[in-house]
């Protein structure tokens, strides 16, 4: 009896450890999330009769990107999607205010200089923010 109880203590000791280390290798060695895979995507509509502002789950945007490209080619300017509010090709990718007060979303300026996340509501941008944290 005592040598039946020292093999299945050894089988139990055996499975633990195979169950462990696949764990491990599943951590080590599957694909990890990207950063910001969880955050929204903003769109903002520049149908000036409609000017919807509106976020889609990265897994939506895909799609519709895909929807609404398919046949296109690689867009050389911003990717222009189907407005979810009224339908035209008219939405662009924006960005959100870092500044909770405000919130705005806006399509971010790239043409001039300074900073293109500055929000044109409230001034505030993370990039200058950031610079002058570092330049202290």
């Amino acid at each position: 009896m005592d040598e039946d109880k020292k093999k299945t203590f050894m089988i139990v000791i055996v499975i633990v450890c195979l169950v462990v280390a696949g764990m491990v290798l599943k951590s080590t060695f599957a694909p990890s999330k990207p950063k910001g895979a969880k955050k929204p995507v903003w769109l903002v509509c520049t149908n000036t009769g409609c000017n919807a502002q509106y976020s889609l789950k990265q897994k939506e945007f895909r799609e519709q990107m895909k929807d609404d490209m398919a046949g296109r080619g690689m867009p050389m300017g911003p990717a222009v999607l189907k407005c979810q509010e009224c339908g035209k090709a008219s939405a662009v990718i924006g960005k959100k205010c870092i500044n909770e007060q405000c919130g705005s979303v806006f399509v971010p300026n790239y043409q001039q200089g300074g900073f293109p996340d500055k929000c044109p509501m409230c001034g505030i941008s993370a990039i200058e923010q950031k610079q002058l944290e570092n330049s202290k």
